[in-house]
């Protein structure tokens, strides 16, 4: 999304709806709680890696 948007983080009211039907999804955690301070339902996407 911040990359149609050409933001480095888009906020809720940029997409148009209320930060409670929202979710931002991202690799690294320390970037979710300032997304959760607003609302909006965060999730810590990890990537598992076979070898």
């Amino acid at each position: 999304m911040a990359a149609l948007v050409r933001r480095h983080r888009p906020t809720p009211d940029l997409i148009g709806l209320p930060a409670e039907r929202c979710v931002f999804v991202d690799d690294h955690a320390q970037k979710l709680p300032p997304a959760a301070e607003l609302g909006v339902t965060t999730v810590h996407a990890q990537v598992r890696t076979r070898l």
